[in-house]
């Protein structure tokens, strides 16, 4: 077996070359400022989270619709979730046009009547962008009381704030 000879430089220049099209092709990996794409404002233009508290207890569907998101750039793969006005502030981790939380994180939203302000616990919480639109699906659990209730939904997100004039 022949040893690659380094030395010639129509060879170093070869290799070089090689490297830097594998990179710009992406070299199969997914690399760089994913999280980027994500920052800004956002705002719910539809969607609902639907509560689950078992026990004969109904509590109505939270709409999500106008409900404001502030995405924030954290490093190149990691943006920060700020949902309403209650403090919930969530960390993602981004791959490509996919942002997903880490289940088990915690932040208080207020949920309307009955339930009012709650500490949710994510389970999972997915942020997919395309055409300039973020579609995302919710699954959370929610201590209401003595009740332990879940709480599943989806929505889409559209550029902007509410009252910036999206549609």
């Amino acid at each position: 077996m022949s040893r690659m000879n380094v030395a010639n430089p129509f060879v170093r220049a070869t290799f070089a070359l090689a490297l830097t099209v594998i990179s710009a092709c992406g070299g199969g990996g997914v690399s760089g400022d994913q999280a980027s794409k994500f920052a800004g404002s956002w705002t719910f233009q539809s969607g609902m989270l639907t509560p689950n508290c078992g026990a004969g207890f109904n509590v109505p569907p939270f709409m999500l619709t106008g409900l404001p998101l502030v995405l924030t750039r954290v490093d190149d793969s990691t943006i920060k979730v700020v949902a309403g006005s209650a403090g919930c502030d969530l960390t993602f981790k981004v791959v490509g046009a996919v942002a997903t939380a880490t289940s088990g994180q915690m932040c208080t939203l207020d949920t309307g009547m009955p339930l009012g302000v709650q500490t949710i616990t994510i389970t999972s919480w997915t942020l997919t962008l395309a055409d300039a639109r973020i579609t995302t699906d919710i699954s959370a659990g929610i201590s209401a009381g003595v009740f332990a209730c879940t709480a599943a939904g989806s929505g889409v997100l559209a550029p902007g704030t509410p009252d910036a004039g999206t549609d």
